[in-house]
């Protein structure tokens, strides 16, 4: 029992001790959203002038349909900020 609750000791202190890194999100869709996006809002609003993104909140669908001829390949849902 000792020799149980040593190793697991040990592999916490193991994963305490690690570092840790972001990952950012390298979705060709992301990017293209983070390009296209703000030119689709300043049609309805000409103030805006950047759009972020909170990588860290995005959630990546793929999909296959369309919103009356527009085709629709992929779902971002996320945090974003104008």
């Amino acid at each position: 029992m000792k020799l149980v609750a040593i190793a697991a000791a040990a592999v916490l202190i193991g994963l305490l001790t690690e570092n840790a890194s972001a990952q950012a999100v390298e979705d060709p869709a992301v990017n293209a959203c983070k390009n296209t996006g703000p030119l689709a809002l300043r049609e309805r609003s000409p103030d805006i002038t950047d759009l972020v993104m909170d990588m860290e909140s995005l959630a990546i669908s793929k999909a296959d349909t369309k919103v009356q001829d527009v085709a629709i390949k992929s779902v971002i849902l996320g945090e974003a900020y104008i």
